[in-house]
Parts: structure tokens; C-alpha cells; sequence
């Protein structure tokens, strides 16, 4: 009979027991190893609020070019021209939700 025993971890930090050998062979480098991984913690918590904000001003802009798009079709509907004023609203809103619809399909 032969018994095969598999550990698998994932994370930052290896085990306890692996941190206490590394600070054996070379004092100081469990205190580097967390440290390292506290650092990239914070990085990763910081590049996540960047992409926040930049999805949120992305999203910002859009509205404001829509809205834009929109008045402008309108202005340019009230003054006779009708077709470019529909041309420019039906653009307005179609890209918008041409965009929510490709994202939903492709899952990006």
C-alpha cells in the first residue's frame, strides 16, 4: 500500500513552520517576507481605487458627451434640421447602450 499526502496553499506568505526555516537561514527575512507582502497589499488596494476612479470618470464623461449629443440634436432639430438632429440623438444613445450590450455578450 502506498499513501501519497499533497498540501496546496495559496497566498502571500508561506507557512509558519517555512517562515521560522527562513529566518534560521538568514536572520531578518521573515520580517523582509511580510513585509513585502504588506507592501503589495497595499498596492494592490491602491491600484484597485485607481481603477475606480477611472472607470467613475470615464463614466462621468460619457454622460456628459451624451448629454451634450442630445442637446445638440435637439437644437438642431428645433431650428429645421430634423434629420440630423434625430441622426444626432439616435447616435447619442445608441453607443451608450451598444456598449452596456457588447460588455453583457463578451463578459469584459
Amino acid at each position: 500500500m502506498q499513501q501519497t499526502h499533497q498540501e496546496f496553499r495559496a497566498g502571500p506568505l508561506p507557512d509558519p513552520e517555512d517562515l521560522a526555516r527562513f529566518e534560521q537561514v538568514v536572520p531578518g527575512l521573515a520580517n523582509r517576507i511580510v513585509n513585502m507582502a504588506e507592501e503589495n497589499q497595499r498596492d494592490r488596494l491602491r491600484s484597485n481605487a485607481t481603477i475606480r476612479r477611472t472607470i467613475a470618470t470615464g463614466q462621468v464623461f460619457a454622460f456628459l458627451v451624451s448629454l451634450g449629443a442630445i442637446g445638440a440634436g435637439t437644437y438642431l432639430a428645433s431650428i429645421g434640421h430634423s434629420s440630423q438632429g434625430v441622426a444626432a440623438i439616435v447616435f447619442a444613445l445608441g453607443f451608450p447602450i451598444a456598449s452596456f450590450l457588447y460588455r453583457r455578450v463578451t463578459g469584459r
